[in-house]
């Protein structure tokens, strides 16, 4: 339990009496919501992971629909795992930017990668994409 001080007299003139803080009244509901939000953080990035990590036992079976060798296929996706290092200069970037400006160049770039895939579903177009 936290504690407030309390201004006597003169607003911004602190005297020093601490006072225990009440609970509020919303706490139970904003505990809930919490709870809830992380619940469904967890089914958010579980979803995540398996979808990129689902990739790897049916790399022979992705190759042969594109038709291309494992390796190539294989080579794609690390490439596609390498573009983390990119991390700090794209938040440099939305630092510059702000972030709705951030948020706004990540979808660009997805509606780019995703538009290059539907147009052009051969293998070239799957690393950008």
């Amino acid at each position: 339990m936290g504690c407030r001080l309390f201004c006597q007299g003169r607003p911004g003139v602190l005297t020093g009496i601490i006072a225990p803080l009440k609970p509020q009244a919303g706490t139970p509901l904003k505990r809930a919501r919490l709870k809830q939000q992380i619940i469904l953080f967890v089914i958010l990035r579980m979803v995540y992971d398996t979808s990129t990590r689902m990739v790897y036992p049916f790399l022979p079976v992705l190759a042969r629909g594109l038709g291309v060798d494992i390796a190539t296929f294989s080579l794609a996706l690390s490439a596609r795992s390498a573009t983390g290092f990119l991390s700090p200069l794209i938040s440099t970037m939305v630092d510059i930017w702000g972030r709705k400006g951030g948020i706004l160049s990540a979808i660009a770039v997805l509606i780019v990668g995703n538009a290059l895939i539907i147009f052009f579903p051969t293998f070239p177009a799957l690393p950008p994409g």
